[in-house]
């Protein structure tokens, strides 16, 4: 199949790249990379934008984010990647869209990749199907036959409850999510000992799921993937609550939001995940959470935009590596970690470095330690630092051992 590929590029200093052809791509005006401020608080976005470019049949469009620094430039990062999946591309022949949200800096490049798999045919899988279908049709006169057959199938799903036998019911939001015990076998082995334990309720008689949120029960770490369930930012993706028709099994889930959840079961099934930037990218000293909340849920919902709307909302990495760690999904674990550390800045660092998951898990702590002490000569001049410095409040278990361990690390580098 023929394969379109071309990279754009931007700079921190200068957040607007220059025009670039496509390789095999009849685009007169080209494509280019643009930071674009998407909050009131200064924060920037990726942005792909097209002039007069050609949209064209693709099988695939997969643009790829890669971070470096300018002082480092034989070492870049993959921090993101978008794609889509029998479009047009672009969709229109002038345009723009959000790739992802883009800390910037003074030494900061980005540059996007883009690879397009043309089909070889002109045809996307559904014309090919509904071509060979027709073609069927004429040849063997079988309309009659193709209606019925149709007619059967949809009635066989009206009348007969879906196959899945487990709810994720989760209290907080009187929602669920639905899937079948098979399934949940194959991404992880710990959902059979869960569904093995007293916790889950049985499959002797059907029961409805919980329909209001329980305002009682609250989260043991600060999530902002909760936040997204609070701001009701799923509800537009969510069906209306039926009553089940048949026995299931229920797993009350406490402590793990939804959009967290959901994106690791379908990472799990097809590999696919979109990060949220972190909340700390849009905190500010003097700055209060409900105002950085806002700002965060505005650029998740410009995020959830550049992607189908059947898609989950992009999920906090710090909240999917606790799941990951959970189930024992270590590919996953190792994805969100370094997305994780795509997104540390030296003014958000420090926040993370004392985030109450750092505390709690050795392998985030590190790793943002490690880039701390790498960049500490920005980061102990960030307003961060001297916010955490004389914070007059309770920092999470471990924080002690955390500045220990940063004390003795720059007393290293300083000998």
């Amino acid at each position: 199949m023929p394969v379109i590929t071309g990279s754009v590029t931007c700079t921190g200093g200068a957040p607007t790249g220059d025009w670039s052809e496509l390789d095999g791509c009849i685009s007169p005006g080209g494509y280019r990379l643009v930071g674009r401020q998407v909050t009131t608080l200064g924060d920037y976005a990726l942005t792909l934008e097209w002039c007069e470019a050609r949209p064209m049949k693709v099988i695939s469009a997969t643009c790829r984010v890669y971070r470096r620094r300018s002082s480092t430039p034989s070492y870049q990062s993959l921090v993101h990647t978008w794609i889509v999946k029998e479009t047009l591309f672009p969709f229109v022949r002038a345009g723009s869209a959000v790739i992802c949200p883009a800390p910037w800096g003074e030494h900061v490049v980005y540059t996007v990749n883009i690879e397009l798999v043309t089909p070889d045919d002109g045809l996307f899988a559904v014309e090919r199907r509904i071509a060979g279908l027709e073609q069927q049709v004429a040849d063997l006169d079988l309309v009659c036959s193709t209606r019925t057959t149709t007619a059967a199938h949809f009635t066989t799903l009206a009348l007969d409850q879906a196959q899945n036998d487990v709810c994720l019911d989760f209290r907080q939001l009187g929602r669920q999510l639905w899937t079948i015990e098979a399934s949940l076998y194959q991404i992880s082995p710990h959902f059979k000992d869960i569904l093995s334990s007293e916790f889950v309720e049985g499959t002797s008689t059907v029961v409805n799921p919980s329909s209001e949120p329980a305002e009682h029960d609250t989260y043991a770490f600060e999530d902002s993937d909760a936040e997204t369930d609070a701001a009701s930012l799923t509800s537009s993706r969510q069906k209306g609550q039926q009553k089940p028709l048949a026995p299931f099994k229920r797993i009350p889930i406490r402590d793990i939001p939804y959009s967290t959840y959901l994106a690791v079961i379908v990472w799990a099934q097809s590999r696919h995940i979109t990060f949220a930037p972190l909340l700390s990218t849009f905190r500010r000293p003097g700055l209060d959470e409900p105002s950085v909340d806002a700002a965060r849920q505005d650029a998740v919902r410009a995020l959830a935009l550049t992607q189908s709307p059947l898609l989950p909302f992009p999920a906090s990495p710090k909240s999917v590596y606790r799941l990951a760690d959970y189930l024992s999904l270590d590919d996953l674990k190792q994805l969100a970690l370094d997305n994780l550390v795509s997104q540390l800045t030296p003014t958000n660092a420090i926040y993370e470095l004392y985030s109450d998951v750092a505390c709690a898990y050795d392998e985030v702590r590190d790793a943002v330690l490690e880039y701390v002490v790498e960049d500490w000569s920005k980061v102990e001049q960030a307003p961060a630092t001297s916010e955490m410095a004389s914070v007059d409040k309770e920092l999470p278990v471990g924080a002690a051992r955390t500045a220990m361990l940063l004390a003795t690390r720059l007393g290293r580098v300083k000998r």
